[in-house]
């Protein structure tokens, strides 16, 4: 009778995960993560016959899912709208401008000549615009610098990415890969204030209930300006006597696109209820309506945070202080602003269209007002400030925490134990010697290894 084994026969998925190669190194490990790898796996079936099939393996990696939390970030606090393709190609071509910066990595003189074709050929396959400005330009670096900063292995990667055959794309992939996550990180975080929209609202309208209610799912007739209380935070503060005196012909004229709304008029919501329009004095009030900065606690703190509209602690950790910001800025004010704009919209997903408002165009519109250093700036930043992270400076800076002086004992330990992998076998006869002294000084802990010292 043939012995039965006590252990079950591995299942043809596991046999083809015994048969897949094991995680090559971060490097390699990144680029096949970007490629997709195809591992030919043997599997035996119930008639002992041997197949062989191809089996696609997602590899993970580390170095991609920091540059992707980068990519997050970013969108956030710095570039909602940046070309990643763009990013790529100016900052790698700054970074291989220097012979040097790319010989440090390369030690082969052929293999420099290879990398220096690959990167003629990508440069010329994604064609850097001659008419970038040097502002923009900055503005590009300034991404390509933060991801950097994402991993210490970032030279590696360029070299890596460079050395790929030119035809297999894969800085094309990669850039392709950060705009799709630029754009999925807009629409999640709409997501997340269209679904608040109700409680947003209800904190910064007049008596603070909505007139008909709705809930956390938003349908597109039930908001914009077929609501009457929101539209009339929705709508250019230049619009808004009109709509107070009018409603239905007002309504109607946005509609027929008799009066325009565009990207470069300041709704309402940016204001303190009840101020009026005054086109001598457009600053006055301006950002101090409070659904930005509801918007704002949703995004960069915590949606608990914004359940007032004053300053409410967090019980954990906030994205801000978890990504150093500290204080507003220009760019992640304009990101609240733009977000809850678009959120009291009849328009249902990010990438829809808003014609003739441009989202992009009214977020650069927003940062270029807020970017100058001036006195009603920094009174506004102070305000929001107090009301988002408590201070009217931001967040406290934490000091650094006080290093022991020389090596840790961990370091040492490593350093003694590598010294003595590496000394003569006279060692071993000081750890006998070490043994004995032990046994004599405790002879009770040899027969009761678990008794006190003391016992």
């Amino acid at each position: 009778m043939p012995s039965v084994s006590p252990f079950p026969s591995p299942s043809r998925g596991q046999q083809e995960r015994q048969r897949i190669p094991p995680p090559p190194d971060p490097i390699q490990r990144f680029i096949l993560a970007l490629k997709g790898q195809n591992v030919t796996t043997a599997t035996i079936d119930n008639s002992g016959k041997k197949t062989r099939r191809k089996k696609q393996v997602d590899y993970s990696s580390t170095i991609l899912e920091k540059l992707f939390d980068a990519v997050r970030w970013l969108t956030r606090s710095k570039q909602a709208f940046v070309d990643y393709s763009t990013v790529w190609m100016v900052g790698i071509n700054e970074f291989c401008k220097d012979r040097e910066n790319m010989s440090s990595y390369v030690d082969d003189s052929e293999d420099f000549k290879h990398v220096s074709f690959n990167l003629q050929q990508l440069l010329h396959a994604h064609s850097i615009d001659s008419s970038i400005g040097d502002e923009w330009k900055s503005e590009l670096m300034a991404c390509f610098e933060a991801l950097a900063k994402s991993t210490k292995r970032f030279e590696q990667v360029i070299l890596a990415l460079i050395s790929q055959p030119p035809e297999d794309d894969i800085i094309g992939n990669l850039a392709s890969q950060m705009s799709s996550l630029r754009s999925a990180t807009c629409s999640n975080d709409q997501t997340a204030i269209k679904s608040r929209l109700h409680d947003i609202a209800r904190l910064v309208v007049p008596g603070g209930e909505l007139r008909p209610s709705f809930g956390s799912t938003v349908g597109k007739h039930e908001v914009g300006f077929s609501h009457p209380q929101i539209a009339r935070l929705l709508i250019p503060l230049k619009y808004l006597a009109l709509l107070e005196s009018d409603y239905e012909g007002t309504i109607a004229n946005i509609s027929a696109g008799a009066l325009p709304v565009t990207d470069d008029l300041f709704p309402a919501h940016l204001y303190p209820l009840g101020t009026k329009y005054n086109p001598k004095n457009i600053s006055k009030g301006l950002f101090r309506g409070h659904a930005w900065i509801l918007a704002y606690k949703i995004i960069f703190t915590a949606p608990s945070s914004a359940k007032t509209i004053s300053y409410k602690e967090v019980a954990h950790k906030s994205k801000a202080r978890t990504n150093k910001l500290r204080h507003v800025t220009p760019k992640t004010i304009a990101y609240a602003c733009l977000h809850v704009t678009f959120a009291m919209s009849s328009t249902s997903t990010w990438k829809c269209d808003m014609s003739p408002f441009s989202k992009e165009q009214f977020y650069t519109n927003l940062v270029e007002v807020l970017t100058p250093d001036t006195k009603w700036r920094r009174s506004l930043f102070r305000m929001a400030n107090e009301l988002i992270f408590g201070r009217a400076e931001g967040l406290e800076i934490q000091p650094e925490l006080a290093t022991t002086e020389g090596p840790s004992d961990i370091q040492l330990m490593a350093q003694q134990n590598e010294a003595n992998d590496n000394s003569d076998d006279d060692n071993d006869n000081e750890d006998e010697d070490e043994d004995e002294e032990l046994r004599r000084l405790t002879p009770g802990l040899l027969l009761h290894p678990f008794l006190p010292l003391n016992s």
